[in-house]
């Protein structure tokens, strides 16, 4: 009698917009989510870190995120370095589940590119500040920080 080999759980890749969500307060509720969709095998996290007090990025630290400093205010140059990251890591490590914690329709083509690639993409966001360009593109794939809240938190 042959052993069934068990298949591995897919792997998810987390890359979060400190700009748009509280990171501080809501990073529990997301890593909770993320565990649900497979094994997290990447968190990282972009905000100007140093305009922070040390003891918030520790907690994220603590909370296994990678805290990717972007000096100055440049929205623009976080949401950049975000994408070019993702899409690098997306290239060489190929997770099966990309989670994007935004609302910005600046990563509408990393979107698209990761579902090309084959990569099922999750966008966690706020309620009614989720691009609505996000529900067309992944219909079932948006969730609100604030429904994770309550689901991890009762």
């Amino acid at each position: 009698m042959s052993q069934s080999k068990k298949k591995a759980p897919p792997t998810v890749a987390i890359f979060a917009d400190g700009q748009n969500i509280n990171l501080f307060k809501d990073s529990q509720p997301i890593i909770a989510f993320a565990k649900t969709l497979g094994r997290i095998s990447q968190l990282s996290a972009y905000h100007n870190w140093r305009q922070l007090k040390e003891t918030k990025a520790q907690k994220l630290l603590t909370d296994g995120w990678l805290c990717i400093d972007i000096a100055g205010n440049g929205k623009n140059k976080l949401d950049a370095l975000l994408i070019q990251h993702c899409q690098q890591l997306c290239s060489t490590l190929q997770p099966d589940v990309v989670v994007l914690v935004t609302g910005d329709s600046d990563f509408r083509c990393l979107i698209e590119t990761c579902q090309r690639s084959g990569q099922q993409v999750v966008v966690i966001g706020r309620r009614n500040y989720v691009s609505h360009c996000f529900h067309r593109l992944i219909p079932k794939g948006v969730h609100y920080i604030e429904d994770l809240r309550m689901a991890a938190f009762g």
